[in-house]
């Protein structure tokens, strides 16, 4: 069975968490792809709010870095799970 990527992003959406993607830009930094879920949906941060953005652009630089350490170790090869308390103040 093959899903479409509008099928896809419907799932996403149905999630009550938030499901994103960092990819490394060609200078290393860590840019937002995907942030989709009613989590992200409540909080405005989906990916139409802040593709491209980094983590320090969106969060608090104590959330940033708690973040960050997840992010290498994901990188690194390691499944990686992690939940942080979150507020809807951001910083866009």
């Amino acid at each position: 069975m093959d899903i479409e990527p509008n099928e896809f992003l419907q799932i996403l959406d149905a999630l009550e968490n938030m499901v994103f993607k960092i990819r490394k830009d060609e200078f290393g930094k860590k840019r937002i792809m995907l942030s989709e879920g009613k989590l992200a949906k409540k909080l405005g941060i989906t990916t139409k709010e802040i593709y491209g953005k980094t983590v320090i652009d969106i969060y608090p630089i104590e959330t940033a870095r708690y973040m960050d350490v997840h992010q290498e170790m994901a990188f690194g090869g390691q499944n990686v799970e992690f939940e942080l308390m979150l507020e809807s103040n951001k910083n866009l």
